[in-house]
């Protein structure tokens, strides 16, 4: 029975979402967008080739390449996300329209 309890406080322990620091960007730490874009083509092996294109060439870009994404966040408003990893998603975050960064996971 002793052995039961422990497990389920461990069990319980576990599902605890971490108490990590997260950092926070500030307005004048992100990158300004270009407000007409004029890289190349994203590629699937670089999610940094997605940052200053606007949200619907990124998307687009991201379908075409079967690449999983989402938008994590939109000028300044974080959305619920899950948190499994897929180390091949790419998670966007947006402001004005304009990708400005991108993370795996």
């Amino acid at each position: 029975m002793k052995m039961i309890g422990g497990l389920l406080i461990l069990a319980f322990i576990s599902c605890q979402p971490s108490r990590e620091k997260t950092e926070v960007a500030t307005e004048s730490s992100l990158p300004m967008p270009d407000p007409q874009p004029s890289k190349p083509a994203p590629t699937a092996g670089a999610p940094d080739s997605f940052v200053g294109l606007t949200e619907t060439a990124a998307v687009d870009a991201a379908n075409r390449m079967e690449l999983p994404h989402r938008i994590v966040e939109r000028d300044g408003r974080r959305f619920p996300v899950t948190r499994d990893f897929r180390p091949n998603r790419l998670n966007f975050v947006i402001e004005k329209g304009m990708v400005v960064r991108v993370t795996t996971g």
